[in-house]
């Protein structure tokens, strides 16, 4: 059996001290999303991690909403560069598919949600452009969906 020995330091002053040191990188975030970890036990591997390596843990900013924010944001990051790099604003015409399907929920795991699948083709080159989710998989929800997304890849009238 381990057993991990953990120090409490009980602040006597009330000021509570806090990390101040950035660690998310976006090499780390990708690795994250790409293993399909949660943000709290992301928040567990890294601080162990961290520890395992000889880092003062306790000047490190690692917590769950921190992690969140962080990886939103780099996919926010992500989706503007991919926009950036397929530049689908100067193509003449594109194909634009979409199949709906009926998928686990990322944030819970047994629950099935509507997801539409998005994916605009031009020159023998396929791009998918985004999963939302629905409430239903009504014709109207559908519909409002594909065009809230090849409004935002600004492709309306290339469609």
């Amino acid at each position: 059996m381990y057993y991990h020995t953990v120090q409490i330091d009980f602040n006597t002053d009330g000021i509570r001290n806090r990390g101040s040191k950035e660690l998310m990188t976006p090499k780390l975030l990708a690795a994250l999303d790409k293993c399909k970890l949660s943000d709290r036990d992301a928040v567990h591997i890294i601080i162990s991690t961290a520890d395992a390596l000889g880092n003062d843990v306790s000047k490190l900013i690692i917590n769950r909403s921190t992690i969140h924010r962080d990886r939103i944001r780099f996919r926010e990051n992500i989706t503007i560069e991919l926009q950036k790099q397929f530049n689908l604003i100067e193509k003449e015409c594109l194909v634009l598919h979409w199949d709906g399907k009926l998928l686990p929920d990322i944030t819970h795991g047994k629950l099935k949600v509507d997801r539409l699948p998005v994916i605009v083709l031009f020159e023998e080159i396929t791009q998918l452009l985004g999963v939302p989710k629905l409430k239903s998989g009504t014709g109207e929800q559908q519909a409002n969906a594909i065009f809230d997304i090849i409004n935002n890849w600004g492709v309306t009238n290339k469609v």
